[in-house]
């Protein structure tokens, strides 16, 4: 029985990662097609309100995918995302630029290492214990804490990254 749990999840595995490597080829978010119909009837609830202020921690697909839309249908917005990695970080900053986003979003960034680089990481107890892998340094609590110091209110915040 044990085996076969063990070739199932490992089938899963691949199917998450094929899913994900599409959704990167074909610019989408790493989200179903349910969550990505929610969260576009939301953008288009604020498309005659005027300005739409949007916070997102975790920079990605789906930064430059609601972005896009916004852009499209409203125009009238600001997305401010941080990230804690610096490459990644690098890497939505040039693909927003290539998609002509940069008015529209402003990129941040505070790094400290992934949560499986912290001490007492198992692989073995996944998810960890609630609260066990929370802020403890300085850039981590800068990280969460990160919108206030934009002073501004969102009308949309997004939590796609670590510290949920």
């Amino acid at each position: 029985m044990g085996s076969k749990n063990m070739l199932v999840e490992k089938v899963q595995s691949a199917c998450f990662k094929i899913n994900m490597r599409l959704k990167g080829i074909f610019g989408l978010p790493a989200q179903t097609r349910k969550d990505i119909a929610i969260f576009k009837t939301l953008f288009d609830l604020f498309s005659n309100d005027g300005r739409v202020n949007i916070f997102e921690w975790g920079s990605g697909f789906s930064t430059m995918y609601y972005a896009d839309y916004l852009r499209r249908t409203n125009g009238d917005f600001q997305w401010h995302s941080i990230d804690n990695n610096k490459f990644w970080h690098e890497k939505v900053r040039s693909k927003v630029e290539a998609k002509g986003l940069q008015k529209f979003v402003e990129l941040h960034v505070k790094e400290f290492p992934p949560f499986w680089e912290k001490p007492g990481w198992d692989w073995k107890n996944i998810p960890p214990p609630c609260g066990v892998f929370g802020p403890t340094s300085e850039n981590e609590k800068d990280y969460v804490n990160f919108p206030k110091s934009l002073d501004k209110k969102f009308d949309v915040i997004i939590i796609d990254a670590r510290f949920r």
